[in-house]
C-alpha cells in the first residue's frame, strides 16, 4: 500500500495539488493501513471496504493522537462528513491506479 500511496501522491504533486490535499491522501492511506493492520492491499474487497467505512463511523477514535485535544473530545466514531473525507481520496487513488495499470 505504501508504494501505491507514493505513486498517487507523486502524480497529485505533479498536477500541482496543494500540500494539504496531498496530506489528505496520506492520512487516508494511514487510516486504511491502521484498519487493515497491514500494508497489503490484496486484502481489499467490497466487504472489507464496507467494514472500513463502518469502522470509521463507529469505532475510530476521533482526534486519536492529537496532542492538543482533550481526552473528553476523543470519542468513538467519526462524523459521516469526516468519514467521507477519508474515503474520497482512497476511491480516487484506487481509480487512478486501475487506470494506469
Amino acid at each position: 500500500m505504501e508504494l501505491l500511496a507514493e505513486k498517487v501522491k507523486s502524480a497529485k504533486k505533479a498536477k500541482g495539488l496543494a500540500d494539504g490535499t496531498i496530506w489528505l491522501y496520506q492520512h487516508a492511506f494511514n487510516l486504511l493501513g491502521e484498519f487493515l493492520q497491514s500494508d497489503d492491499v490484496r486484502k481489499l474487497n467490497i466487504d472489507v471496504c464496507r467494514d472500513f467505512a463502518t469502522w470509521l463511523l463507529n469505532d475510530r477514535i476521533k482526534f486519536d493522537g492529537h496532542k492538543y485535544k482533550k481526552e473528553a473530545d476523543k470519542t468513538r466514531g467519526l462524523s459521516p462528513r469526516t468519514a467521507n473525507d477519508v474515503i474520497k481520496p482512497l476511491r480516487t487513488a484506487f481509480r487512478f491506479y486501475l487506470q494506469k495499470n
